[in-house]
């Protein structure tokens, strides 16, 4: 709910401030940044995803995801001296998770948003080589949840280009699926 939320934020400003302080204490590391990204992305209020979207712009740009994919952020608001590992796959699934579950009026930017966080997923793996960064069985069926919703709200007959999509998500699964078993 949103209080718990909130709650992780102050706890969260509150180490923040501390380290501003003192550069002796505990600096917020990127398992704070997750805990409050995820503290908003499954609060289910109608401005949670947008702001785990948020936390996870400033954790891409402190740990460098920004400037490596050629990001533009205002790092101006961002806390100095802050080097970060960068987000995982599950920090990125979360909030795609958010974006596929909010409310069917929030339509069709959520899909667009979840696209687009599978794309840049998709570009840290081919930028990095990190198999980290290699979209799961999770980050599909987000991606169909996502797609399930804006088909839901469509007045008007799907164009091609929504279906084309959907079967090429499916193709994926079907590859994941047998690598996987191909391993066993």
């Amino acid at each position: 709910n949103r209080h718990g939320a909130e709650r992780c934020e102050a706890v969260f400003q509150n180490q923040l401030s501390e380290f501003l302080l003192d550069p002796h204490s505990p600096a917020p590391d990127r398992r704070c940044y997750k805990s409050r990204l995820r503290s908003w992305a499954v609060c289910k209020e109608k401005d949670g995803p947008a702001k785990a979207y948020q936390i996870l712009q400033e954790l891409e740009a402190l740990s460098g995801v920004s400037e490596l994919l050629g990001i533009e952020y205002d790092k101006t608001c961002l806390p100095p001296n802050l080097d970060l590992e960068l987000p995982d796959l599950a920090t990125y699934n979360v909030v795609m998770s958010a974006y596929a579950k909010s409310p069917v009026l929030q339509q069709p930017i959520a899909l667009k948003r979840v696209l687009k966080l599978a794309n840049r997923v998709q570009e840290l793996h081919e930028k990095t080589g990190i198999g980290e960064f290699v979209l799961d069985g999770h980050s599909y069926v987000t991606i169909l949840m996502a797609y399930r919703r804006y088909m839901a709200v469509q007045q008007f007959p799907l164009g091609k280009w929504c279906c084309f999509e959907v079967l090429n998500l499916l193709q994926r699964i079907n590859d994941i699926i047998h690598h996987d078993n191909d391993d066993n």
